[in-house]
Parts: C-alpha cells; sequence; structure tokens
C-alpha cells in the first residue's frame, strides 16, 4: 500500500531563478545578464544554456567527466557549499563559476536541501542528485545505511499519479517480470518515493551477453506488450517522427551542418512509408540496456515508466536493438557479441514478416534520434557519425 507525503517542516513551494555561472559571464562580454538554464544535470557531466546576444542565439557550456566541451573548457572540481550545487573552472580564463540546480519548474527540488524533515520521514538519508532535466523531472538517490537505497522522482507535470498507478497495476499484473514499488507519493508537490529495483543491469552485463540473451529479452517485449493497462496516452509512427524533428532543431542550435545532414536523412526515411503498426499494447518508450536488470530471482526488472504509451509492441524492440548497436559503437571489442544478441533478439521476436518491417522502420526511427543526441554530447561525435550510417539500414552492419 503507497503511504501518504507526511506533513514536513522547511519545504516551501516557489524557488529563486536559476543562480549560475555569473563570474564566468563576466568574462563574456555577450553574455546576456539573463539567468543560467540548466538543461541537462548528472554528477560530473552538466550542461547549461544561456542567450548570447552576439550570436542572437544560445551559448551551450558543457563538462563531462571532466573532459572538455565544445564550446568551452570546463572541468567539474568540487561541491559547492549548498546542497545540489556544483562549482567548476574556465579552463581558458581560470575563473571559477557556480551552478546551482534549482529549477522554477521543480520548486521541491531546490528545498529538499533545506528540508532534511521530508528525506528522514521518507525513511531516507542524505540525497544525491543523480538526473535533472530543466523544467521537466528530477531523480535523486536517497541513501539508507543498512538497506538500499531509495529512489526519488520529482516532475513537472502532473505525471506522478499516473506512473503511480501504472506501477500499481504492473506490479498485479506482470508475472514475468518485476518494476519498482512506489513507496510514498506526494501529490500536491508532484513526487514520489521509490524502492530500489535490486538486480544488474543489462548494460553492467554486456560483456558477457551470450546470443540466447536475444531470446530471453523478446519474450520479456512480448510479456510487456500484452500487459493489460487502461488509458494510456497513444503513441503513433508520426508522433515518433515529430519527435526526431524536435531533435534535429535542438542539434541545429549548436551544430547546424551536422543538423543539416541528418534533417536530409530524416526527409529521405519519412518519404518512405511507415508500415501499419497492428494491433497496439503497452509501451515503454525508451526502453534500452540501462532500464532492464536482471534480478536475484532470475526475473528481468524494468526501470522508469514515465512515458509509457499505447503504441506498437516493435517501438520498445527497435529502441533496444538500437540502443545494442549503440553500445557495439561505443565498445568496438564487443560489437560482434552484441549483433549476435541482437539479430537473436530479433529472431525471437518477429513473428511473420509485418513484425519484420515494423521492427526495421521503429529501429532506423531510434537511430535517428540518437544520431542527434551523441551529437550534442561532447566526445561522441563518432559516434553519432557511426549510427547515422547504421539508420540506413536498421542497425545492422
Amino acid at each position: 500500500m503507497i503511504r501518504e507525503a507526511p506533513e514536513y517542516a522547511g519545504l516551501q513551494d516557489g524557488a529563486d531563478p536559476i543562480v549560475g555561472a555569473e563570474a564566468l559571464a563576466r568574462a563574456i562580454p555577450s553574455v546576456s545578464n539573463g539567468p543560467w538554464k540548466i538543461t541537462s544535470y548528472r554528477p560530473r557531466r552538466f550542461e547549461v544554456r544561456k542567450k548570447d546576444v552576439a550570436l542572437a542565439g544560445e551559448l551551450v557550456l558543457a563538462a563531462r567527466n571532466g573532459r572538455p566541451s565544445r564550446q568551452l573548457a570546463f572541468e567539474a572540481s568540487h561541491r559547492a557549499a549548498e546542497p545540489g550545487a556544483w562549482a567548476g573552472r574556465d579552463l581558458e580564463s581560470g575563473l571559477f563559476f557556480r551552478v546551482s540546480p534549482a529549477d522554477p519548474a521543480l520548486p521541491s527540488l531546490a528545498a529538499l536541501g533545506s528540508a532534511p524533515g521530508l528525506l528522514e520521514a521518507m525513511d531516507g538519508g542524505p540525497a544525491d542528485l543523480v538526473a535533472h532535466r530543466f523544467e521537466r523531472r528530477a531523480v535523486l538517490r536517497l541513501r539508507r545505511n543498512d538497506a538500499p537505497p531509495a529512489w526519488m522522482k520529482l516532475w513537472a507535470k502532473d505525471t506522478a499519479s499516473r506512473v503511480v498507478e501504472l506501477h500499481e497495476i504492473l506490479e498485479s499484473a506482470a508475472d514475468s517480470f518485476r518494476v519498482a514499488r512506489a513507496q510514498v507519493h506526494d501529490r500536491r508537490r508532484r513526487l514520489v518515493l521509490f524502492d530500489d529495483l535490486a538486480g544488474v543491469s543489462l548494460h553492467d552485463r554486456l560483456a558477457d551477453l551470450e546470443p540466447e540473451e536475444g531470446e530471453r529479452l523478446a519474450r520479456l517485449l512480448h510479456a510487456i506488450a500484452a500487459t493489460d493497462t487502461p488509458d494510456l496516452p497513444a503513441w503513433t509512427a508520426a508522433d515518433e517522427l515529430a519527435n526526431v524533428d524536435r531533435f534535429v532543431e535542438r542539434l541545429r542550435r549548436v551544430r547546424p551542418e551536422a543538423a543539416d545532414d541528418l534533417a536530409a536523412r530524416v526527409e529521405t526515411f519519412r518519404a518512405e512509408s511507415a508500415p501499419e503498426d497492428g494491433p497496439l499494447g503497452l509501451a515503454h518508450r525508451d526502453l534500452h540496456d540501462k532500464q532492464i536488470v536482471l534480478g536475484p530471482d532470475g526475473r528481468y526488472g524494468v526501470l522508469d515508466w514515465d512515458l509509457a504509451a499505447a503504441a506498437s509492441p516493435a517501438l520498445d524492440a527497435g529502441n533496444l536493438v538500437a540502443h545494442f548497436a549503440l553500445r557495439g559503437r561505443q565498445r568496438p571489442e564487443l560489437a560482434p557479441r552484441l549483433d549476435a544478441v541482437a539479430e537473436s533478439l530479433t529472431r525471437n521476436w518477429c513473428r511473420d514478416e509485418a513484425d519484420a518491417r515494423r521492427l526495421d522502420w521503429w529501429t532506423r526511427a531510434t537511430l535517428l534520434r540518437l544520431v542527434a543526441v551523441y551529437a550534442l554530447r561532447p566526445g561522441e561525435e563518432a559516434t553519432s557519425s557511426a549510427l547515422l550510417e547504421l539508420s540506413d539500414h536498421g542497425g545492422r552492419s
């Protein structure tokens, strides 16, 4: 039974605008006096944006594992005094800057650091900010002394209620795979506390995977699609292409030439007729190797159902096949192994030629989206280029 969030002192709605990088901004005269927007945040990897008057666009500053970014060179140095903030140093100017992950759409995120009573009331300890998508959602890991961690998710929109309802349905209806149990649901602040989903992720097992894993994953995909979950929003091939278009436009603001190349591939792909979706089923919509864990009982667990929709079962299958292709490009020594797993998954998932056509289409659509995602990440240009070539033939080398 999900507990209601307890009352606690110290957590106030509303937060100051994002504070960050004032010293660095003074060293770049063309940058406006407006606030930095954090568009991506993970430990030792973040991205901030600010309007650049001279460029009539946005200046994007990023750091990832201490490697230089494309626009300016940064290194993550240490946590600042306030909870959740980061300090860094511009390697060119030597100036230090501060980035605090406050978010006007997630006021509870800024307040958590000053409200330890909330974390204690939810059986939690110190919290680490694991992921932050600006004006969308945040994920925190709550450390507990003698127990597995708990995971708190906050949403800008009223997503929490829908996610909790879906988790309850999946807990009771899905025998062949596991989901994290929701412990606490705070409707007013749009946050949910989840139990840890025990197991080892597929991503951490990539070097040990055998082709037989593809057969097991195909069974998982069929089990997900067959789960009866009423009242989910629909997601069609047209929606997927519109999503790819949005990623292309994001890329255009930073790397216009790369965006032009990708846009040309997308238009060629769009000109091909998308196959009929066939019967719709439950789709995770962001299924990849980091979302699937193998538990102590031998069953898979599936994380992060925020984007779940009623869609073609080929959507999740295509996402997974595309991510095996991605990991093979990131870790070339594993490519033959991962290609074999993807081939086994494809062979066991497809029940007829229509399934094969759907899987090919959704795999290619996912690859086109990933081209933009990785073109935006410092140091991943070669990965993005490799995925662009693979998108012509469904991830097959």
